[in-house]
């Protein structure tokens, strides 16, 4: 089986309305999807790229960690100069800029502990159902590792769009009449 569509095998036209290019290529791909020989092999790419993902997030956090608690042996070590009246601008200046830093810091960390989920057959399936808006529309982790996924890359010219699938994805036979059709609307 080949692994590229051009759009004489998808359709510019689908009920009677012109198909924009990249709406276009997330049906093709949708279609792609709805394969069920591609399933597994979807989901496991996007649950190792996921899992990379997670961990270089567990060592972003880490480095988060690492450098809130320096601020806070840093704050402790000029709060104890305050408590020895030592008390100066420079040390007031230091521990307003240590208690900014934390508050950043805190910041990046909560937004940084959401895990990616694995994504089983309830979240694929819900992928699938709202593909082309979701890919048009969305800019999440989850659709980007979709996106890579799936497509090598996409050609555009004049008179084609082509779809370069990723190695291994196949496009069934019912996929191929279907766009084949479709390129009798043109």
């Amino acid at each position: 089986m080949k692994d590229y569509l051009t759009i004489g095998e998808v359709a510019k036209l689908h009920g009677g309305k012109v198909i924009d290019p990249e709406h276009f290529t997330f049906y093709a791909v949708q279609q792609c999807i709805f394969n069920l020989e591609n399933k597994e092999m979807i989901k496991d790419k996007i649950n190792r790229k996921r899992s990379i993902q997670n961990a270089l997030q567990a060592n972003e956090i880490k480095e988060i960690n690492r450098r809130m608690e320096e601020r806070k042996v840093a704050q402790d070590n000029l709060t104890e100069y305050l408590e020895k009246g030592k008390a100066t601008q420079t040390i007031f200046e230091k521990m307003e800029k240590n208690e900014t830093e934390l508050r950043i810091l805190d910041a990046q960390l909560k937004a940084k502990t959401q895990s990616l989920s694995i994504v089983d057959d309830e979240v694929y399936n819900t992928l699938v159902k709202q593909f082309v808006g979701y890919m048009s529309t969305e800019k999440t982790a989850e659709a980007f590792a979709l996106k890579e996924a799936v497509i090598k890359d996409i050609q555009v010219d004049e008179d084609n769009i082509e779809i370069i699938f990723q190695s291994g994805m196949t496009l069934n036979e019912e996929t191929i009449d279907y766009f084949n059709d479709m390129e009798e609307c043109v």
